[in-house]
């Protein structure tokens, strides 16, 4: 018997029109980004990538770098600024950035070229690869 109740209150649950709700969470609409982060052709090994607003209004959304590799779920589609740090910003940079070869040549300055350009976030899956040079 309470089989029977449960089962035709959930008969009762979808027939209303719940059902649609089932499954869609928060992620419907929204896009997912995959991808590298380089930095002078070298893999990023720890850091964060942001994807800002472009006009400062909504969420933002980050994700950590791992070994030059990123994943971030959740954005909300349209401009965004890219904003990428490495993990060890603790250094201040002056010009001219660190020279490779040095314990620093994975750290880059903020102001790298390819760093808080604006790109296109679309809804579904997308794969960017981030290539940031001296600046």
């Amino acid at each position: 018997m309470r089989h029977a109740c449960r089962n035709a209150a959930l008969l009762l649950f979808y027939a209303t029109g719940f059902f649609p709700l089932v499954g869609c969470g928060e992620e419907q609409g929204r896009s997912s980004i995959s991808g590298t982060v380089t930095y002078e052709g070298q893999p990023l090994e720890t850091g964060f990538v942001n994807f800002l607003p472009q006009n400062g209004d909504g969420p933002t959304a980050a994700g950590e770098v791992t070994k030059g590799q990123f994943s971030v779920t959740g954005i909300f589609p349209g401009k965004k600024r890219v904003q990428i740090q490495a993990a060890d910003q603790s250094r201040t940079y002056s010009s001219p950035a660190p020279t490779p070869n040095t314990k620093d040549s994975a750290i880059f300055p903020p102001n790298a070229i390819g760093n808080n350009q604006t790109i296109e976030i679309i809804p579904g899956s997308q794969t960017l690869d981030f290539k940031l040079k001296k600046p």
